[in-house]
């Protein structure tokens, strides 16, 4: 999928479903393009903080969150994981360092250290969207999950949606329907936005 089409899926995904595009999505895919066009590489977050990006990876619109845990005497790891879902790439250095080429997203914010920070990963990999051109949805889950403070009892203001089970590794038939079923309404709103076939 080219760069366009997955800054077009990205924004379809985030506006309520609707038979057209319609002109707000085309507002927001123009100003998302020209965010990603523009921005400059956002600075690594302070130490004891976390920091989402988008318009970074390798894909040049990829949402990730680093988060820098280089609080007190090191030594330090020489490498940080990247919080995100739909994607395999290293986008964090040591101490959080942002070196995906991502763009500050919003403020930074903690997240009860490395041990909340494994448990939000966790919470988001099970209940938020992970397929390409919704690493946004992953991205925002760690933020609300952060908040929260507590995953173990769910995350306020956060509706999971169990993609996989993390007792088999199976995926249920409904929810790889409501996979497949976004995943068209994500391919239609490209199609439709690139081709100007309002469908």
């Amino acid at each position: 999928m080219s760069r366009l089409a997955m800054i077009v899926c990205a924004v379809a995904a985030t506006t309520a479903c609707r038979d057209e595009p319609g002109p707000a999505v085309e507002t927001t895919l123009q100003e998302a393009i020209l965010e990603c066009a523009f921005c400059e590489d956002g600075p690594s977050p302070a130490a004891g903080t976390c920091q989402e990006y988008d318009c970074g990876g390798t894909s040049g619109v990829h949402y990730y969150t680093c988060c820098n845990n280089c609080e007190g005497p090191g030594p330090h790891p020489a490498d940080s994981p990247e919080y995100d879902g739909a994607s395999d790439g290293n986008y964090c250095g040591a101490c959080g360092a942002n070196i995906g080429g991502g763009c500050t997203n919003g403020d930074p914010y903690t997240c009860g250290g490395v041990a909340g920070q494994t448990a939000c990963n966790t919470f988001c990999n099970e209940c938020a969207i992970t397929f390409m051109g919704a690493c946004w949805n992953w991205s925002l889950c760690f933020e609300y999950c952060c908040a929260d403070g507590n995953p173990s009892d769910g995350v306020d203001g956060w509706i999971c949606i169990d993609w996989t089970s993390p007792s088999t590794g199976s995926t249920s038939a409904a929810d790889v329907a409501l996979v497949e079923q976004t995943q068209q309404i994500c391919h239609t709103r490209v199609d439709s936005v690139i081709l100007g076939s309002h469908r």
